[in-house]
């Protein structure tokens, strides 16, 4: 049998009281980190094939950003993710795409869900 060690992580008040706050002063000012997000995204993706595309480096609000940029589905970006796949970079993303998740979904097909470094970094090794 394996055991896995799960390190010991201590919930001080002061901890406890940080993270609170920060969650508390986010949902006070849900637009302005909205905006803050969305503005980091659409420059770091400025010179990737489909932010030159879209046009994303001339994007200054939300509103500008849902008139310029369409929803996209699955299979609208399929064409985007087989580009990355092939080793191509600055497709979808700035640099190369290492890694790809797969998953069935709800159709029964594969699909592809690029994974970059800096997406780990900020998602699943924080969590």
């Amino acid at each position: 049998m394996i055991k896995f060690h799960r390190p010991h992580i201590k919930l001080t008040p002061f901890v406890l009281s940080s993270i609170a706050k920060s969650f508390f002063q986010i949902q006070k000012n849900k637009a302005k980190h909205q905006n803050i997000f969305l503005s980091k995204r659409l420059y770091q993706c400025r010179n990737t094939t489909f932010g030159k595309q879209y046009n994303i480096a001339d994007i200054a609000s939300i509103d500008a950003f849902q008139q310029q940029v369409p929803i996209h589905h699955y299979d609208t970006m399929r064409p985007w993710i087989e580009q990355a796949m092939r080793g191509n970079k600055n497709i979808i993303s700035p640099g190369y795409i290492e890694w790809f998740a797969t998953s069935s979904g709800t159709t029964g097909t594969s699909k592809y869900i690029p994974v970059t470094k800096k997406s780990l970094q900020s998602n699943h090794f924080k969590a």
